[in-house]
């Protein structure tokens, strides 16, 4: 009954949260129920917040506890609380208080889930909907999380792979990709090779493919070989090469893993200008030759511009340095502030621009103007001279938007805004109250607010800058693992095999799990029609089982020569996680029958951890332990339910605990009194 729904498609969970009602909540969480989708339901996780306010944020512990992937609920349910907070300005201190209590409790658990097992294992396991859980954690922005210790030492492992050089060799291998680019062509195919898969090595690949676009680029625009003026629309080879970079740029905007915030867009904007510099030369071709060199001018600026912003590019570049990886953040932030406070000033500047223009709206008596040889030549009427001027005139509303948005800088005042000269002498002072107060509005308020706004986000990034830093490495780790194939303009030419690969894999993969289901159905099958067989097939598995196989083998091998020796000192910890993770893996395949719908399974992150016993230990470092079952044998197959105290337990304990509290508070005189009085009674009876 606890998962019955309504004709509103409405659980009893959903009710009980929505009435306030706790202990009801306390009980049905407890009892089987969809945690995603309520998860989905803001109604109800804005309610389970107001329910959890007054409760030291108890009910939504309870919800992430038992849901089937704890730590990623904590991190979405995070990410949803601080979203609500910008439109719930009533409740954003609150909402912030409860993502923040969830990120905390998302944090705990990674640690402790990465110390029963590996951080691999928990940051490559996958959700319902087959996302990474390191890449949930970056989508929503867990900063915290991604600075711990655990994330931080995995990210670095992936980072540079088995490449143990120190700084200065790494250095020399990116001089030596600028300097000889086929050593950067063989290094940025997608091919078998061990390097070409590390990260550090496709962002070296990436950077020197972006240095030499700029050297195309500096070639085209800035100090090309040949002037504007040309006899025939044909590009030159730089051109040629410049255009086929961009192509690159453009095709990687389909195919690479797209980076959110910081100065990703900057990438976009490139391929944007690229599109109107070719789109600018084609159309060339049907204008007149004599406006060929113009052309080509305005080409070579937006061209001109895309060197600019890959100049700019260059900082989200450098996010991987601890010194210049906030920076970068800052700036990309701070250009967020000068875009929110450009749309304000417009508003402003465009009002005023519009008062201004209809200020200069040709007036006057009957007598004014007509007999001035300088303002009417050839002697018109008013009305006939009033409507020539204002036609004339048309473009001021544009003329003022550019007259008040350089009086921002300083270079225009009030008596540049007397545009017209049909106009009494008069409204000059008007001219200057209304300059007057546009400079209060502008300058005094809307620009110290944008000081204002540029300060807070420096602060705010600078407080935390080790965080933003380790989140922004992340990001940049990230995107550079799950990126297969080549830099531009490589991409051209390598992304059809890449994806051919991708499919073909794809198609043997569903192949073999097709393979193994047949195999099992038919295994199961035999077992129904011959029953002596399971009992055959059991005893065969347990004459062949053997021994978990230790470290301590794979050193024997290497000593007696059958393994090649390492270099250096061994860690045997590393080895033996490796080794008791690649058994598991294998284990998980015989006792399944190779089914690929296992596989799907064991890196599921609700079944890849034991979070029973992730939540135990979390409780017991909190000195909250006892508010779980005791220890029991097989606690790793059992759920967070299985090992939570009943309702009633858990009022026992709370009445327990009051009765301490009010006997301790109890003075000494009273608690004499009581013990005589049960004494007592202890002795009639």
């Amino acid at each position: 009954m606890t998962t019955a729904i309504t004709s509103e498609e409405k659980t009893p969970l959903w009710y009980a949260c929505i009435e306030n009602n706790k202990n009801v909540v306390e009980f049905l969480l407890r009892h089987p129920h969809d945690a995603y989708e309520l998860l989905n339901d803001e109604k109800y996780i804005y309610n389970l917040m107001k329910m959890a306010k007054n409760d030291n944020q108890k009910s939504i512990e309870d919800f992430i506890f038992v849901a089937p992937a704890p730590a990623d609920i904590a991190a979405k349910l995070s990410a949803l609380y601080r979203d609500m907070a910008e439109t719930e300005k009533e409740r954003a201190d609150d909402l912030l208080e409860a993502a923040d209590y969830c990120e905390n409790l998302a944090k705990d658990m990674v640690i402790l889930a990465s110390h029963i097992e590996s951080p691999g294992t928990v940051l490559n396991a996958v959700d319902m909907k087959n996302h990474q859980y390191i890449d949930i954690l970056i989508e929503n922005e867990q900063k915290i999380v991604i600075s711990e210790y655990v994330v931080q030492v995995y990210l670095q492992e992936i980072w540079a792979g088995q490449l143990k050089w120190p700084t200065w060799k790494m250095l020399g291998f990116f001089f030596l990709f600028v300097m000889f680019p086929p050593v950067w062509f063989f290094f940025s195919l997608p091919i078998n090779f061990r390097m070409n898969k590390i990260p550090v090595i496709k962002f070296m690949s990436y950077l020197t493919s972006h240095i030499y676009f700029m050297l195309f680029l500096c070639l085209t625009s800035v100090a090309p070989p040949h002037v504007t003026i040309r006899d025939s629309l044909f590009p030159h080879w730089y051109e040629i090469v410049t255009v086929i970079w961009y192509s690159g740029q453009l095709l990687a905007e389909f195919t690479n893993p797209g980076a959110k915030g910081g100065l990703s867009w900057v990438k976009t904007m490139n391929v944007i200008l690229g599109i109107c510099a070719v789109i600018i030369h084609i159309s060339a071709i049907f204008v007149d030759p004599f406006h060929w060199s113009l052309m080509m001018y305005i080409r070579n600026q937006f061209m001109g511009m895309t060197l600019l912003m890959c100049w700019v590019q260059v900082l989200d570049f450098l996010a991987f340095h601890p010194l210049f990886g906030p920076w970068a953040i800052i700036i990309g932030e701070c250009l967020l502030d000068v875009g929110k406070f450009v749309v304000v000033l417009s508003l402003f500047v465009f009002g005023y621009a519009m008062l201004g223009a209809s200020m200069n709206q040709p007036f006057g008596l009957p007598s004014d103007f007509v007999g001035d040889d300088e303002l009417n030549p050839n002697n018109l009427t008013q009305m006939e001279l009033f409507e020539l001027k204002s036609s004339e005139e048309g473009l001021h509303p544009l003329y003022m938007f550019e007259l008040h948005f350089f009086a921002l800088f300083g270079i225009t005042g009030y008596t540049d805004m007397m545009a017209s000269k049909y106009i009494q002498g008069w409204t000059f002072y008007m001219f200057k109250g209304v300059f007057a107060t546009y400079l209060t509005l502008s300058i005094i308020v809307l620009i110290n607010l944008l000081i204002a706004m540029m300060s807070d986000t420096y602060c705010r990034i600078q407080e935390q800058s080790d965080i933003e830093w380790k989140f922004g490495l992340a990001k940049l780790i990230r995107n550079m693992q799950s990126t297969f194939v080549a830099p531009a303009p490589l991409n051209l030419f390598t992304t059809w095999m890449v994806l051919i690969r991708k499919q073909y894999l794809e198609l043997k993969a569903d192949r073999f799990r097709a393979k193994m289901k047949f195999r099992r159905t038919m295994r199961d099958e035999m077992m129904q029609k011959a029953p002596g067989m399971r009992f055959v097939v059991e005893e065969q598995g347990r004459k062949k089982k053997k021994k978990k196989p230790r470290v301590i083998h794979a050193l024997g091998n290497m000593k007696w020569g059958f393994a090649p020796p390492r270099q250096g000192a061994i860690n045997v910890d590393a080895l033996q996680t490796k080794w008791d993770r690649d058994h598991s893996l294998k284990k998980n395949e015989k006792d399944t029958f190779g089914s690929g719908e296992s596989f799907e399974e064991f890196r599921l992150l609700s079944k890849a951890v034991p979070w029973a016993i992730v939540i135990r230990s979390y409780m017991e470092s909190n000195g909250r332990g006892t508010e779980l079952k005791g220890k029991e044998e097989g606690e790793n197959a059992k759920t967070v339910r299985e090992i939570m105290k009943s309702i009633t337990n858990v009022r026992n304990d709370r009445a327990k605990k009051e009765q301490v509290k009010k006997w301790t508070k109890m003075p000494n005189e009273t608690k004499t009194k009581v013990i005589n009085k049960w004494e007592q009674k202890a002795m009639t009876q």
